[in-house]
């Protein structure tokens, strides 16, 4: 991670991310064919994986969108 609100001298971190869970993000990378760039991007209501950074209204209109479950 490069820097966040808790790291004011943006050393930035490594984490461990667990075996599927590096699975997924390869599959993620191969399929929306990124080689650098955000890792996390919006996607257009065609599916076409745009090139800007997925911000949190991207986030919050998403799950919106959700159903609602009881409960």
């Amino acid at each position: 991670m490069r820097c966040s609100k808790a790291d004011q001298e943006g050393e930035g971190a490594i984490k461990y991310l667990a075996p599927d869970t590096m699975a997924r993000v390869e599959a993620w990378l191969t399929a929306a064919v990124l080689e650098s760039g955000p890792l996390f991007r919006p996607l257009t209501k065609g599916g076409k994986v745009r090139a800007r950074a997925l911000g949190d209204r991207d986030v919050a209109r998403s799950t919106e969108r959700w159903p609602r479950r009881p409960g």
